[in-house]
């Protein structure tokens, strides 16, 4: 073998392993790319597989939130159903509700204190925080609530409609006195006299002063019912909400 075969060989050796080293670099970086690759589709796939889960719990939530409305909505309709045939009238005086006498031996007394006419403002929040009538400061959940709500507004309406009445009335009644001058007058700086015990009054103000009416119960007794049964109707409500606190768990 001459000197020049021999650097042949040489050079053709050593090109063979620079194309292997080329070769196996080429594939060592398309080796990294794929697996860079696989890494970023096994990533999207749990962040959409995360979102997923996420959705899926978002769902639920909602699910759960529209049947705890749907419940409520249920209940309320009940619950108002309840209210309306517990206020209906076995027998009525002057348009009023009267209390059944086997429920008034259900229903706890109306507290000392307690007038009927709180039934005016009383609402939920007002009558769980006013010891008279939550003593024990109980705190209620939302049926409760919501039955206490309803009770309470019904009883209110009853009240403000039977009120409406008492000055119709009132004002129908005055016009027919006035009329016939069975009225006092009093002057403009004059204190008119308070109304006695089973008396009801109403004025009218005229440039000479006050025409007050005085209507005694003998004499117009039908007034004289509606605001009995006004009062009762305060009354009987706030006593239906303290048997609602009472009996709740």
């Amino acid at each position: 073998m001459n000197r020049l075969t021999l650097i042949l060989i040489v050079v053709i050796t050593a090109a063979y392993i620079v194309l292997a080293q080329l070769d196996r670099s080429a594939q060592e970086q398309r080796d990294e790319r794929l697996l860079g690759a696989l890494a970023t589709l096994r990533d999207d796939a749990r962040t959409r597989s995360r979102t997923a889960e996420a959705a899926v719990v978002r769902l639920g939530a909602s699910l759960a939130a529209f049947q705890r409305t749907v419940r409520d909505a249920v209940e309320f309709a009940r619950s108002t159903a309840r209210t309306a045939a517990a206020l209906a009238e076995p027998e009525s005086t002057a348009g009023g509700e009267a209390i059944d006498p086997i429920e008034d031996q259900v229903l706890p007394p109306l507290p000392d204190g307690v007038s009927p006419l709180a039934i005016r403002t009383l609402d939920v929040d007002a009558f769980l925080a006013d010891p008279r009538l939550n003593p024990d400061h109980r705190e209620v959940d939302r049926l409760t609530k919501l039955r206490l709500r309803n009770t309470l507004t019904a009883a209110r309406h009853e009240f403000e409609r039977l009120e409406g009445q008492i000055h119709e009335d009132l004002l129908e009644t005055s016009s027919e006195l006035d009329e016939l001058g069975e009225y006092v007058l009093y002057g403009p700086d004059e204190p008119p006299a308070p109304a006695g015990r089973g008396v009801l009054s109403c004025a009218i103000l005229t440039p000479e002063g006050s025409k007050i009416f005085y209507l005694d119960q003998e004499a117009y007794p039908a007034v004289h019912e509606t605001r009995d049964a006004q009062q009762e109707a305060g009354r009987t409500g706030i006593r239906r909400a303290m048997h609602i606190l009472g009996s709740a768990e």
